[in-house]
């Protein structure tokens, strides 16, 4: 399995970017998807922003096949 140091999904997540990571999931992105350091995008959100509890109130919406 290839591993990204970042996917545009890491990138947003990380960002706070909710809109975006609802439109990548919308176009078939990964959200699964593991970084080079074994983490998901929802763990970019935690550990550089600080607006984790946003995006922890759009997980269910963004995570819903786990």
């Amino acid at each position: 399995m290839f591993l990204f140091s970042h996917s545009p999904a890491h990138c947003a997540a990380g960002k706070g970017h909710t809109k975006l990571l609802s439109d990548l999931e919308g176009a078939g992105a990964n959200l699964w998807l593991k970084c080079k350091k074994g983490q998901l995008p929802v763990h970019e959100a935690f550990s550089r922003n600080k607006t984790g509890s946003q995006i922890m109130s759009d997980i269910p919406l963004l995570y819903d096949e786990g």
